[in-house]
C-alpha cells in the first residue's frame, strides 16, 4: 500500500474540495512512492509552492512513510490502522472482523491507498471503514479497478461504491475517478450507473487502472443493513414489476453478442480491413457514452467541476 503520483493528486484534490485532514487516519503506513519532481509538478498544479527540502520530505527522504504529505495537508494528529504494529500503527485491528466501539467516529478522515483488495471479509472491512469517520468526515478509497489481476483478492467496479457509499448507508459520494496509476494522465469522472439507469463500465488503458472514491459520512446510521443491490438489475425487476417488457441488461447482451458474432464471421471471410472495423466496433460497444465518463484533468479549479458533477 502506497501513494504515488495520482494519489498526491487525490489528496491535493481533495483539501481543494474543503475536506478536513486535522484527525487522520491511514488504512496501513503508507509508504510514498514518488519522486521529489513528481511531488513538486503536483504542488504546482494545485498553486501550492512547496518550500526547501519539503519536495524531499514528502517523497520520502528520510522518512519512507506519510506523515509529511498529511501534515502539509492540514493533519495535526495522524494515526494508522493495521493487523499488527510491525510498521508502527497506532489501531492495531483485523479488517476481517468488525470494528470496535471504542474507534467509531474519531477521524475527520480515512484514507486507504490500497487495503481494501487484500482483506477477503471485504464488506465487513468497509463497514468499519465506514464507521471510522465522524458525521461530516470524509472517507477515500484507492483501490484496483482493472489490469492488476492477482495482485489482491478482488478489483472493484463504480457500482460497488455508489451502491455502498450511499444515503441509505449514511454517506454520499463527492467524487469518484478511474485513474491510471504511476502516471500523471487526466482521469474519468464516473457517473451513478443507477441515475444512467445502465451499466457504466470501461475497457481503455493497458496499465493499472485505479477507481478513487471520495465519499462524505451524512449520518449516523449501521452501513448494510439491507444488502446492495446491482442498480441495473434493480432497474429490470421495476420494469417487470410495471409491465415493461423492455429488457436493458439483456438488450446490452444482445448487441455485445452480435458485435462478437460479426467479428468472428469477419476473420473467416477476410483477416484484413473487415477485421479491422469489426474490432473497432466492439470496442465501441464496449465504451459507454460521454455522459457516463467524463475527462478530468487534477489541478487548481478542478474541485468546482467535480462538485457541480456530484451534488
Amino acid at each position: 500500500m502506497g501513494i504515488e503520483i495520482q494519489s498526491i493528486r487525490l489528496l491535493l484534490l481533495a483539501r481543494e474540495l474543503g475536506i478536513d485532514f486535522a484527525d487522520t487516519l491511514t488504512i496501513g503506513r503508507q509508504n510514498m512512492m514518488v519522486r521529489e519532481d513528481q511531488v513538486a509538478s503536483a504542488f504546482a498544479d494545485f498553486d501550492t509552492p512547496l518550500g526547501h527540502g519539503e519536495c524531499g520530505a514528502i517523497a520520502g527522504v528520510p522518512d519512507p512513510f506519510s506523515t509529511a504529505i498529511f501534515t502539509k495537508l492540514g493533519a495535526r494528529r495522524i494515526a494508522a490502522m493495521d493487523i499488527s504494529d510491525y510498521e508502527g500503527a497506532s489501531v492495531i485491528h483485523d479488517l476481517n472482523a468488525p470494528l470496535a466501539e471504542e474507534h467509531q467516529g474519531r477521524f475527520s478522515l480515512v484514507f486507504d491507498g490500497g487495503t481494501l483488495e487484500h482483506v477477503f471479509n471485504c464488506p465487513t472491512a468497509l463497514a468499519s471503514y465506514m464507521k471510522l469517520p465522524r458525521v461530516g468526515g470524509h472517507l477515500i478509497v484507492s483501490v484496483p479497478s482493472n489490469n492488476e489481476m492477482g495482485h489482491g483478492f478482488y478489483q472493484f467496479s463504480p457500482e460497488f461504491f455508489f451502491r455502498t457509499l450511499s444515503p441509505e448507508n449514511g454517506y454520499a459520494i463527492r467524487g469518484l475517478f478511474l485513474a491510471p496509476v504511476f502516471t500523471e494522465r487526466s482521469w474519468l469522472m464516473v457517473r451513478d450507473p443507477e441515475r444512467m439507469r445502465r451499466r457504466v463500465g470501461y475497457n481503455g488503458w493497458r496499465m493499472p487502472t485505479y477507481i478513487f472514491v471520495i465519499a462524505e459520512r451524512l449520518t449516523n446510521v449501521t452501513p448494510f443493513t439491507r444488502p446492495p443491490q446491482q442498480s441495473d438489475y434493480a432497474v429490470e425487476w421495476e420494469s417487470a414489476a410495471n409491465g415493461d417488457t423492455d429488457k436493458p441488461i439483456a438488450n446490452a447482451a444482445r448487441v455485445h453478442s452480435l458485435a462478437s458474432l460479426a467479428g468472428t464471421r469477419a476473420r473467416a471471410v477476410t483477416p484484413g480491413l473487415v477485421l479491422d472495423v469489426a474490432r473497432q466496433v466492439r470496442e465501441r460497444l464496449k465504451r459507454p457514452d460521454a455522459e457516463s465518463l467524463t475527462p478530468l484533468n487534477p489541478r487548481a479549479g478542478s474541485a468546482a467541476q467535480v462538485a457541480a458533477a456530484y451534488r
